[in-house]
């Protein structure tokens, strides 16, 4: 199957199941069969759908995995989740063979990285210098594409996505997390869609096992949709609840995979009227995820 036409970007987005072992210095997927399964299947589906980007929550990468992600994402970019390397965060990203490993500046309150980095906003991490936008763009199908894991889209999306130095071609957000609260995440998506429809957020939560409470999945996708898509995916999906006029699909708290292709913003019209109508995001496929 070839990759869509160049007007569109279509994105895999994986949200599973894992296990996390905790010490004094890292947070740390402990693998095992499940995240075989469930890696597996998503390797089956890029085979099926050639998206141009996937995406992971965080923690789903194991090192081991390397030469796996690394074949994968010939042709494409895929956000593989994150490592701990010296008591630090990094997000692990892959395009065209390449791996590259981004520093996450951002931890959580309640992340191990905490206890070893200072809280930074993101003006500190500019007057500073350690905001590196080089690290953390990347160019699909010539749009830009910004990956920020987790609490770094909290502390830094809406920022970015309003500043004339990065929004002029920018075409979304790829955010693995790993959060409990989704709520706070969505409140920031909102506050960025309602300055920016044309701005595409794609936030991969993972799922703790049962018995373990805490990340509940609730990935999300918001970003520019077209009235009559809109209306389409509301009769598709029972219990949609996403009424702003951004939202666009939201996961429960089953080990799900969706599959979209996102109309590149750039001139396009959403209300089905005008010569430069188009659909988006076209072929929407909410699924389970073997686990």
């Amino acid at each position: 199957m070839s990759a869509v036409a160049d007007k569109y970007i279509s994105v895999l987005m994986i949200q599973a199941v894992l296990d996390v072992e905790c010490t004094a210095e890292y947070e740390l997927c402990t693998g095992g069969e499940s995240w075989r399964r469930q890696f597996d299947h998503s390797k089956s589906l890029i085979e099926a759908h050639n998206p141009d980007i996937v995406i992971y929550p965080e923690t789903f990468y194991l090192s081991e995995s390397a030469a796996e992600f690394e074949e994968l994402s010939n042709g494409r970019l895929i956000v593989a989740g994150s490592t701990y390397v010296d008591k630090q965060n990094e997000t692990i990203v892959f395009q065209d063979g390449k791996i590259h490993r981004i520093l996450k500046n951002n931890p959580s309150p309640l992340e191990i990285a905490s206890r070893y980095m200072p809280y930074q906003t993101f003006d500190s991490l500019i007057d500073e210098g350690l905001w590196n936008e080089g690290a953390h763009i990347f160019k699909v199908k010539g749009e830009d594409v910004l990956v920020l894991n987790c609490m770094e889209y909290y502390n830094s999306a809406y920022f970015i996505s309003r500043s004339k130095k990065y929004n002029s071609n920018l075409f979304g957000i790829l955010c693995p997390c790993s959060s409990s609260n989704m709520s706070l995440f969505e409140q920031e998506t909102i506050a960025i869609n309602n300055h920016r429809e044309d701005v595409y957020t794609f936030l991969c939560n993972r799922i703790s096992p049962k018995g373990k409470s805490t990340t509940k999945g609730g990935s999300y996708i918001y970003g520019m949709i077209s009235r009559i898509e809109k209306d389409f995916i509301r009769q598709m999906y029972s219990g949609y609840k996403l009424e702003h006029i951004c939202g666009i699909v939201k996961l429960g708290s089953d080990p799900t995979w969706v599959y979209g292709e996102y109309a590149i913003p750039e001139g396009v019209s959403p209300f089905g009227r005008s010569d430069r109508f188009m659909r988006t995001p076209m072929n929407l496929t909410v699924s389970g995820l073997n686990h």
